[in-house]
């Protein structure tokens, strides 16, 4: 059975599981992928290795937060010449270092560039979106939008 929330997430990935509580939801998300690029040298891989769990916050619904658990997967890499071995899948939905999702990120910045960053927190927790000011200025710095 398909779920009304299944289009909110890219084609590669299935929800697993989802919790309603009263602070928000939690969703579990799965890779089906079946290969993926190494960043490194850019060779596709099938060789599933295991996968990884990474946490992200996501647009609030309905003002509630909304927290991903996505387990992404890990492949061997089938260059023979380079030192790693593994590498995680990579997604343009979410950064490997972030803690939020694309569209989560793209929207904050766009309240934080017209607010000051105190005014955009209190927007952004009104919404279930809960950041602190130091981040959307880290955020802002690394997007271009501060000069030094």
């Amino acid at each position: 059975m398909e779920s009304i929330i299944d289009g909110f997430f890219p084609n590669n990935y299935k929800i697993t599981n989802s919790v309603e509580s009263e602070e928000g939801y939690i969703f579990e998300i799965m890779s089906i992928s079946e290969s993926a690029t190494c960043p490194k040298c850019a060779i596709k891989s099938t060789h599933y290795h295991s996968h990884q769990e990474k946490k992200a916050r996501d647009l609030s619904i309905l003002g509630k937060s909304v927290l991903l658990r996505i387990l992404q997967k890990k492949y061997y890499c089938d260059n023979k010449n380079r030192g790693t071995k593994l590498f995680i899948e990579r997604t343009d939905f979410i950064n490997p270092y972030s803690q939020f999702t694309a569209r989560c990120r793209n929207y904050m910045l766009k309240i934080a560039v017209h607010v000051s960053s105190e005014a955009a927190v209190k927007i952004l927790a009104y919404q279930g979106i809960r950041v602190s000011a130091d981040t959307l200025l880290n955020m802002l710095k690394v997007a271009g939008g501060i000069q030094k």
